[in-house]
């Protein structure tokens, strides 16, 4: 069974390497007992399993909606808990938890300690010096440009840095 501390959320933060640790590491770590997120899954909010969604489904994603803990801690006691060994850690992890106001943080907490009876977080943070030319290359490595994802990028094959950056701060004003 998994250790008394419950879960340990990794709540991404962009451009900190989210990806590469739900990805290289959360995934396939043999101590691991992995919830989500995985790119490619075909389950809702990149759950691993339906079942893990109808359990963060009420903790993570419906906090405007009234909770009661009944059915997700009965279905992660009853069908999770014994699928994890007593060496391996419960982890979960989602780059849109990252967005989310104070407010939330707090119900979405109250009621993964409801449910899993322990919660760590994990917040990794990246410098903003380094950050920026990050996010910068991301875009135009074509996945925002080429594809025309971000409108404000415009249709040119390049930008400099400095007309980004001030695109950028333009479509957030």
């Amino acid at each position: 069974m998994a250790d008394k501390n419950g879960l340990l959320l990794h709540v991404g933060l962009t451009k900190t390497a989210t990806t590469t640790l739900q990805e290289a590491l959360f995934a396939h770590h043999s101590q691991v007992f992995y919830c989500g997120k995985v790119k490619g899954l075909a389950h809702r909010e990149g759950c691993v399993t339906e079942l893990l969604y109808e359990i963060f489904k009420p903790t993570l994603w419906q906090l405007c909606q009234l909770f009661d803990c009944t059915y997700p801690r009965n279905l992660y006691v009853e069908k999770v808990l014994p699928e994890i060994s007593p060496e391996m850690v419960l982890v979960a992890s989602w780059e849109i938890l990252g967005n989310r106001m104070t407010e939330k943080y707090v119900e979405m907490l109250k009621r993964l300690l409801q449910v899993f009876g322990g919660c760590r977080i994990l917040f990794v943070l990246r410098h903003p010096l380094s950050r920026i030319p990050s996010e910068y290359l991301q875009n135009l490595k074509g996945h925002f440009l080429r594809q025309n994802r971000r409108p404000w990028m415009g249709s040119a094959p390049f930008i400099t840095i400095e007309e980004w950056f001030s695109r950028l701060r333009l479509s957030a004003g």
